[in-house]
């Protein structure tokens, strides 16, 4: 598994974040931090669990189904999610939003890579999100929005079979 150290992930978060806010309309904007955090079942029976998002979305309220959505994060560099834990998260960057309302966040995964800590080689797989959360932006805030992820065990198969979920998207403190 490739590793990416802090300054490379620093990089990969400021490009990102200056190129998505710049193709926003000026007006009033708030502060949104981007974490990625690990709910706990699963991810004990993993080394290490590498994944990368391919974008996080916030979606306008009032908008239509395809319409409305803004790039808030990503493309990632590869998280190891497994210490990820305990209230320990990944940030990937504050990011400037306009202020208003939001009904619904996106998380597109791009890949996936993880060792099992037993010698079996796992298949994984990645499972897009759509999560619905009444989030309003201000110009006063810098809010967190936490993305908690998860490696759902599927057991019955042989070999291992995981796949990897969004439990849940929330604000965090």
């Amino acid at each position: 598994m490739p590793a990416f150290g802090p300054k490379a992930r620093l990089f990969a978060a400021i490009v990102f974040l200056a190129l998505s806010t710049a193709a926003w309309a000026s007006g009033p904007m708030g502060d949104l931090e981007v974490r990625v955090t690990d709910h706990k079942p699963g991810i004990d029976q993993f080394s290490a669990l590498d994944v990368t998002l391919k974008a996080v979305a916030l979606h306008e309220k009032g908008q239509g189904r395809r319409e409305g959505w803004r790039d808030i994060a990503g493309p990632s560099p590869a998280i190891d999610i497994v210490p990820l834990k305990d209230g320990v998260y990944e940030s990937l960057g504050s990011v400037r939003v306009p202020t208003g309302a939001y009904d619904a966040v996106a998380v597109r995964f791009d890949k996936v890579d993880g060792e099992l800590k037993s010698d079996y080689e796992p298949t994984i797989w990645l499972e897009d999100a759509i999560v619905r959360i009444d989030l309003a932006i201000t110009e006063q805030e810098n809010l967190p929005l936490v993305v908690d992820l998860y490696a759902e065990d599927q057991t019955e198969h042989d070999p291992p079979r995981y796949v990897v979920k969004v439990k849940e998207v929330r604000l965090g403190e």
